[in-house]
């Protein structure tokens, strides 16, 4: 059974390869203080999450540490590395097999904000579902709206645009922010 296949490319890059470097690099670095039990090496970009596509459909919600071990069981041999595997799958749509992910929970993009989402121009999906606070210009999901698959696909549509949902919990001001200000930092 095939582990990926490649799909057409459907948007523009999510994360550009600059980033990409920057974090898998930050996430190689912080793999080898674990390895060799030096002091943990703590990256600004450990609470990244990113999406991968599944054969079946479905979606995950992951990070660059489980795909650094993912790369390194099943891709190793056919990249020339974890930068270029991260930026196949992020950016080109590789499609993975859903046994990858032994623990990893999978879900199926909500309907109803899908087609939302393809109604409305993004900047009008983004005003419907954020709000910013007095005296602050981040924005923040309007988080109420959403649980679980919502939640989920939410975030995931926010990511297909180059946004990431992180801080906080439901309720209480989960930020929205754009993955290229990380390299601001």
């Amino acid at each position: 059974m095939s582990l990926f296949s490649c799909n057409e490319k459907t948007s523009e890059p999510k994360i550009s390869k600059e980033l990409i470097d920057l974090i898998s690099n930050g996430t190689l670095k912080e793999k080898e203080s674990i390895d060799s039990k030096k002091m943990i090496y703590v990256s600004r970009y450990n609470g990244v999450k990113v999406f991968a596509k599944l054969k079946n459909g479905k979606f995950i919600e992951t990070d660059f540490h489980e795909l650094l071990w993912l790369y390194e069981k099943k891709f190793i041999t056919k990249f020339d590395s974890f930068n270029e595997f991260m930026n196949e799958l992020i950016n080109e749509d590789f499609v993975l097999n859903e046994n990858n992910f032994i623990e990893t929970a999978t879900f199926q993009l909500d309907n109803d904000l899908k087609n939302e989402f393809k109604s409305l121009s993004f900047e009008d999906f983004l005003e419907k579902y954020s709000l910013s606070k007095k005296g602050d210009k981040k924005l923040y999901l309007k988080d109420k709206f959403f649980s679980g698959n919502r939640y989920q696909t939410i975030s995931y549509l926010l990511y297909t645009k180059g946004y990431y949902l992180g801080g906080g919990c439901l309720g209480e001001g989960t930020g929205i922010y754009e993955f290229e200000k990380l390299l601001n930092k």
